[in-house]
């Protein structure tokens, strides 16, 4: 399944049909893993005929859950970092939901499921999987790095790179820097959880802020990693066959993702001096109650 993002140039609409069906019309923006997904969900407000659907005065909005025999991905992922994810745009033209899946949404509340990953709210879940990668891309680099060290002798040296004082330096700080910053990403999460398994609903503000500061630190401090690595690695980082090329570019797509992005620690910071937190950063920014269709 793939699915959210953002808009495209099309605006989405959903229009009940009389069978209890629906057709979508819409074009959403980074749908990662498309190209894997036999399931995509689009946001999209209700509409009877031409009138759209109200719910206590707001338009009735609901993911819809799409078979890939009723969109199609248009060739639009063209980046240099994270080109993996494939996060192509997808577009339906009066895409079907049959009235058995009309009711179907992404998140429901309370959850289905005992398990708390079902009650993260959805920025914070968001912010998690981004900071996972980012941490995976600088593990990566530190790898790469010290097998290059290895092996690579410097121009105008007779002693291998993993010998320079700078390589050391970096390595040894790297690797810290790593460390320090998964080290707190765990034990932000690992609070989450524990509210969540003794029986919250959501997790508390105050834990809520703390794992987004971990996430949002995770991702920089792995970019940073990764740029004094691919410094210390010389002209050998450079050629577009060097893991530690990509891993540059990837950890710089991750360090700007929405959820990460460094203008989020101003964010945070705030908070921290007082201000009220809004819902994202206050444990309420999760899955909400779909209204009523």
């Amino acid at each position: 399944m793939c699915g959210g993002g953002g808009p495209g140039t099309t605006p989405s609409r959903a229009v009940a049909q009389p069978d209890g069906s629906f057709r979508v019309w819409g074009h959403t923006t980074f749908i990662s893993g498309c190209h894997n997904a036999t399931w995509c969900f689009m946001v999209a407000p209700v509409f009877d005929g031409d009138e759209m659907r109200l719910t206590d005065g707001a338009p009735t909005v609901k993911l819809w859950m799409l078979h890939r025999d009723q969109w199609e991905i248009l060739d639009t992922w063209d980046v240099a970092g994270l080109r993996g994810s494939g996060s192509h745009d997808v577009v339906t033209e009066g895409g079907v939901v049959p009235e058995r899946f009309a009711e179907v949404d992404l998140v429901t509340v309370p959850p289905l499921y005992e398990n708390p990953v079902y009650r993260i709210p959805v920025p914070l879940r968001l912010a998690y999987n981004k900071a996972a990668v980012a941490i995976g891309v600088a593990r990566g680099a530190l790898d790469e790095f010290a097998e290059l060290a290895n092996s690579k002798t410097p121009m105008l040296s007779s002693t291998p790179l993993r010998d320079r004082p700078i390589a050391q330096y970096r390595m040894g700080e790297g690797e810290a820097n790593l460390r320090a910053a998964r080290a707190f990403l765990f034990e932000a999460m690992g609070q989450v959880e524990e509210e969540l398994w003794a029986g919250r609903d959501a997790p508390s503000a105050e834990r809520t802020q703390i794992a987004r500061l971990a996430c949002t630190h995770a991702a920089n401090a792995s970019m940073q990693v990764v740029d004094s690595i691919h410094n210390a690695a010389g002209t050998s980082a450079m050629r577009m066959n060097s893991p530690l090329e990509r891993k540059l570019r990837d950890a710089h797509g991750c360090a700007t993702h929405r959820w990460v992005a460094h203008p989020l620690y101003a964010e945070l910071g705030r908070i921290f001096l007082g201000h009220d937190a809004p819902a994202e950063f206050a444990g309420t920014g999760g899955p909400a109650p779909s209204p009523g269709r």
